[in-house]
């Protein structure tokens, strides 16, 4: 779940009611509705509503709150320190935004930048320290 979507959801005064055990979800609830929202690619997932149109209302607006993710390699000569986290040849950065948010943040000192549905996972042999989220 991401910043927006989490307030939101205390402005219409909803209940967190996330278990500890659960690593895939942040669960949401408000009177009998639940709202589940994956924590790796934010989109919600509800159950409770009574009224069509008030259910996909509020679905669309989660889904519309959802940040892309946008996965940025650098070069040999390519070293950033944000918020006390080294980005450099050897991790990939993920950023939560698009084109313009990467370019915001590390200005044009990057390699490539790749938006969720061209990144390959099998790319991450080549970057022993993993993915670092900005």
């Amino acid at each position: 779940m991401n910043k927006a979507q989490e307030l939101w959801l205390k402005i219409g005064e909803w209940i967190n009611t996330t278990e500890i055990w659960d690593e895939t979800f942040t669960r949401w609830q408000k009177n009998k509705i639940n709202i589940r929202i994956n924590r790796e690619d934010h989109h919600a997932y509800i159950n409770g509503f009574q009224n069509f149109a008030a259910y996909t209302e509020t679905l669309k607006i989660l889904n519309s709150l959802r940040v892309p993710k946008t996965y940025v390699t650098f070069g040999q000569g390519h070293k950033h320190k944000i918020n006390g986290k080294t980005f450099d040849k050897d991790c990939v950065a993920v950023v939560y935004g698009d084109r313009d948010e990467v370019f915001r943040i590390f200005d044009r000192n990057f390699c490539f930048e790749y938006s969720e549905e061209y990144w390959e996972e099998r790319k991450m042999e080549f970057f022993p320290r993993g993915y670092i989220e900005v």
